[in-house]
């Protein structure tokens, strides 16, 4: 009786629903208050199949002027802002990663005549005219939420564009990480898209996800973006010309979505172009954001307190000693080997820091390996380290530009790649410089039963902790350390990660607090996000562990030759 109720129940919801006009959706409940703003936006229901919907809709208006685009203030006041937003740069090669008809990148390329000119889309029928109508610029077709072909650019972008397009996709984060893998370094993304309310009309062109700007701020971080801004523009009448279009809209839809403009239509789009002249920068619906791509060592040379790599430096400076314990700590964050499995292996160790991890398989019978890093301090650590070993060539080298090629039986970073920028291009260097049916493996931060680190501490390290000096921010670990001791100390039953804490001494576990407080960046990863990490390079056999409850050991082989 009571399945039969709530069976009833739902078809008068669905009836109310999705009746006349059939424009509405169900959405999800209100989600929960440890989400971060990234997994609320990633959490909304989505429409299937965006990419078939958005392809028709624009394969339809292919043969078209699209008047929209060229009368409408919305259009029009999105084309002007990003335009002021790109006049700092001299690109060499422009994209719009989603260009439609082209019309942003012919406005843009006005200030950039000897840029070459590439737009992307996944309209075969609007890419075909586009080629008749502007043969000089580049049309490719691609479906953004895939992985690009590594050969899709013979030059990577200097600038990327992305208008009104990430809220029709049912991938936003794969999208975000495509543009970030293909830029170039130091390259900038312009990115505009809605916020607020998805109403009527914007369902029928396709929208399945709006925005708030801590959401998308959130999403470009990690995608691997920095300094990203982000802000919102249009109240009031950015925002009322929503309202008004939804208060009939068939009518609207009827009105406004048509191949030519007659007067009415004109008039409208002009009074709208008066009116937008006085909107707002920090309301309203019109979201803005810019994004770069740092370039392998930009600005990394200096005491930057956002480097995340000298700001390790100067942990292992402090903390260089190797103690006891990391055995533990290792074996627990390589849990796929057993100390016998590294004899006569080589590896390569991949943010060495101060050697601890290369120095363990070296005395389990390693027969020889690398370790590299970026930071000096961390170097000079590690070479005193594994002086006893003259096998480990220890060396100053980026993680995205790894020398060697298939020469390591096995090829590990632990602690590292959660901290990058770009973890698929760091994962991709690892995999060429394992050898042919070698091993890669992870150690990584998990967001699961870290929800409270990710809800509280973690903000406070992006906000406060990343922007102090260096030292002050080892001055205050002293009194979170203080507090995790007590609470190790005092807890009846702990979890087993503080179950090891308190076999520690004070000095080691104020270096694994430091360590939590001091990076740039720090991604705490789901399990099918790891998943999807290892996947991204195309590694087989791939195994997961969930290690202490709280952080993931990942491994996967790389393809035979």
């Amino acid at each position: 009786m009571e399945n039969l109720l709530r069976a009833r129940i739902w078809r008068v919801k669905r009836l109310l629903f999705l009746g006349k006009g059939g424009w509405g959706r169900m959405e999800k409940p209100s989600p929960s208050k440890t989400q971060s703003p990234y997994e609320r936006a990633m959490s909304q229901t989505v429409r299937p199949d965006a990419a078939r919907i958005n392809r028709d809709y624009y394969d339809r208006f292919a043969a078209t002027e699209q008047p929209y685009w060229k009368y409408m203030a919305a259009p029009r006041a999105r084309v002007g802002r990003i335009r002021k937003l790109t006049r700092d740069m001299a690109p060499g090669l422009i994209c719009d990663f989603g260009c439609g008809n082209g019309a942003l990148l012919l406005a843009v390329a006005r200030d950039f005549p000897k840029a070459r000119l590439v737009g992307i889309d996944l309209s075969p029928a609007q890419l075909e005219r586009n080629r008749r109508e502007h043969p000089k610029i580049s049309w490719k077709e691609a479906d953004l939420s895939a992985k690009l072909d590594d050969a899709f650019f013979d030059e990577a972008p200097a600038l990327g564009l992305s208008s009104e397009v990430i809220e029709h996709l049912d991938r936003p984060d794969a999208y975000l990480r495509n543009i970030h893998r293909v830029l170039a370094p130091g390259g900038r993304l312009i990115l505009s898209t809605q916020s607020g309310k998805i109403r009527a009309t914007e369902r029928h062109v396709g929208h399945v996800r709006h925005f708030s700007a801590a959401e998308m701020k959130e999403a470009l971080t990690r995608a691997g973006f920095s300094r990203v801004r982000v802000w919102n523009e249009g109240f009031p009448f950015h925002d009322l010309s929503k309202v008004l279009a939804n208060l009939d809209p068939e009518k609207t839809i009827k009105s406004f979505d048509r191949d030519s403009y007659g007067p009415y239509q004109r008039l409208v789009s002009a009074v709208l172009r008066g009116l937008y002249l006085f909107n707002t920068k920090g309301r309203g619906a019109q979201l803005y954001a810019v994004a770069e791509k740092t370039a392998p060592g930009q600005g990394r040379e200096s005491e930057n307190p956002k480097d995340s790599f000298a700001r390790f430096g100067y942990e292992w400076h402090h903390y260089d000693e190797i103690l006891p314990e990391y055995e533990t700590q290792f074996r627990r964050w390589t849990p796929f080997f057993e100390p016998s499995d590294w004899k006569g292996r080589t590896f390569l160790d991949v943010g060495c820091g101060m050697g601890r991890n290369s120095y363990w398989p070296m005395t389990y019978g390693a027969a020889g390996g690398k370790a590299v890093d970026l930071d000096e301090r961390s170097l000079t650590a590690a070479r005193r380290n594994l002086a006893r070993f003259p096998e480990v060539a220890v060396a100053r080298e980026s993680a995205y530009q790894l020398s060697d090629r298939g020469r390591f039986d096995v090829v590990f970073s632990i602690g590292v790649v959660h901290h990058l920028h770009d973890p698929e291009r760091a994962l991709a260097s690892m995999r060429d410089a394992a050898r042919p049916g070698g091993w890669v493996c992870l150690w990584l931060y998990g967001f699961e039963n870290n929800e409270w680190v990710v809800r509280w501490f973690d903000p406070l390290r992006r906000a406060l902790f990343s922007r102090l000096p260096i030292g002050a921010v080892h001055a205050l670990s002293i009194l979170p350390a203080a507090l995790l001791m007590a609470l190790v100390r005092l807890r009846r039953n702990p979890p087993p990660y503080q179950r090891f804490l308190r076999t520690v001494s004070f000095p080691h576990l104020r270096s694994i607090v430091f360590d939590q407080m001091l990076p740039e960046i720090a991604h705490y990863y789901k399990r099918d996000e790891v998943l999807r990490l290892m996947e991204s390079a195309n590694l087989t056999d791939i195994e997961i562990v969930w290690v202490n409850e709280l952080s993931w050991a990942a491994r996967g082989r790389t393809p035979k030759a």
